[in-house]
Formats: C-alpha cells, structure tokens, sequence
C-alpha cells in the first residue's frame, strides 16, 4: 500500500469521526429542545372538552424560542434576587458600622468641659457653706462666753459656768427611742418592703414572680369555688333523684297492696255475707 494511499484512508476515517460526533451532539440537542417543548406544552393551559376544534399546531423554532425565553426570564429573575439580597447585606453592614461609630464616638469637649466646671462649682458651694457654718459657731461660742459671768476663783480650782446646751440632759426615753430607731431603721441594717423581699427570693429559688403567684392563687381559689359548686349542685340534683325514686318505689308498693285487697274483695263477695254464686 502506497503511503497517499495511507492518507487519503486516514483522511476519510478522521472526517467519518468528526461527522459521527456531529451527529451526536445535533441529536442530544434535539433530545433537549424536545424536552422543553414537552415542558412549555405541559405549563400551558390544557383545551377544554367542550371545544370540538384540534389544538393549533406549534412549531419548532416558536417553541424553541419560548423555552429560551423563559430561560432568559428565569435567569434575570435569579440575578434580581442575588441583587436585592447583595443590596440587603451591603445596607445592614452600612448600619452595623454607623452604629458601631456612634457608640465609639467620645463626646465633644464642650460638654466634658461643662461637666468639670457644674462640679466645680457643687464643690466651691459646699466649702463654702462649710466655712460659712463654721464661722457662725466660732462667732457664737464667742458672744456665750462674753455672755458669761465672772469664774469664781478659789483655793485651788475655778468654778466656770457651763453652756445650757451642756446642762440639759436628754431623758432616758428619748435616748431609748433613739436607740430603738438607729438599730432598726439606721444605715446598719437594710430596711425594704415584703414586695421586694420576696420577688428578691422568688429569683434566688428560681420562681415566679410575687405578682404571677397571687394572681394563679386567685384563679385557683376561683377555679375550687367553681367545682365546690358544681359539685354541691350535682350531690343535691342525686339525692333528689334518689328521693324521688324512693317515693315512686313507696308509691308502687301502695298501689299493689290497694289491687290485692282489691281482688280479695271481689273474691270474697259483698259486705252483707251472701255468697253471688248460690243467688244463680
């Protein structure tokens, strides 16, 4: 065999695998195309049985044309999504980090500087008024004892008379209640109401609070009332009925002893002795 021989073979073999893998690929692109036609004839709506006419005939590029654009649809459908959620994210991140500004941002100068200058201020009143007080009671001592008369002195000691401040002595019963009220109602021990204790422990057990309980309390105290009730109602409605079958039991009695005697009459004949049957 000759070598053009060789190659025209060769030539011929390669363009029947090319043609071969042509066919191929144009059937599984019919196969596809078939696929969507079956499935934008299924989506549209099916004829009714009333309409005698055949359904119109649809061509092959129409109903390729509309597969593909419901797949255009789709696609942009999708993107519009993907975009509005990007925008969603994009928007959130903007304001977790405009929030996170505001709470790092410190405050301005002028208010820091305000605030130093009102205590300040606080502080000069209140050593002011301090100086002032104290002042006022140096001056008063100073007039008692320019008020006071003359010392009495003496071999050995001086007799000075005392401020009536000094001389008055509090009685024991102020004293007492003065006690009484520093150990129960002082800085020592932490007076509160029942409402706060017992919410305050109600927490600490892991409860329910104050408010819920009495409140379940009440529908509960409401919830027995209801079935004392009811039962106090249904316990009289039987016994009335238990009386009452008790008298229709009495009643039935009676009325078989009133037949009996009543059979035993006719049996025995009238009142006057005569026997009915020796008259016949």
């Amino acid at each position: 065999m000759t070598k053009t021989n060789f190659g025209t073979k060769l030539v011929q073999e390669s363009s029947t695998f090319s043609s071969e893998r042509e066919r191929r690929a144009n059937m599984t692109a019919m196969e596809e195309l078939h696929e969507q036609k079956q499935e934008v004839e299924e989506t549209e709506e099916v004829p009714s049985d009333s309409d005698d006419e055949a359904p119109e005939d649809v061509s092959f590029t129409k109903s390729r044309q509309v597969a593909l654009q419901a797949m255009k649809e789709a696609i942009k459908e999708t993107k519009k999504s993907e975009d509005a959620a990007k925008e969603k994210r994009k928007k959130k991140d903007e304001l977790f980090k405009q929030q996170k500004k505001q709470k790092i941002q410190p405050l301005p100068l002028d208010v820091l500087k305000e605030v130093e200058a009102a205590r300040t201020r606080e502080l000069e009143m209140k050593t002011q008024l301090k100086q002032q007080k104290l002042e006022t009671k140096a001056s008063q001592a100073v007039k008692r004892r320019k008020n006071k008369p003359a010392r009495a002195v003496g071999e050995g000691y001086e007799a000075v008379v005392l401020d009536e401040e000094v001389q008055k002595t509090r009685p024991k019963s102020e004293t007492a209640a003065q006690f009484l009220q520093n150990q129960l109602y002082g800085t020592r021990i932490r007076r509160e109401p029942v409402g706060t204790s017992l919410a305050a422990q109600n927490k600490h057990n892991h409860k329910p609070a104050v408010h819920f309980t009495v409140q379940e309390e009440k529908e509960q105290k409401k919830t027995n009332k209801k079935k004392k009730k009811d039962s106090q109602y249904w316990m009289k409605k039987r016994q009335f009925k238990k009386e009452r079958r008790v008298k229709e039991a009495i009643e039935r009695k009676l009325l078989l002893k009133m037949e009996k005697r009543a059979q035993r009459k006719k049996l025995r004949g009238p009142a006057d002795g005569i026997d009915p049957l020796k008259e016949l």
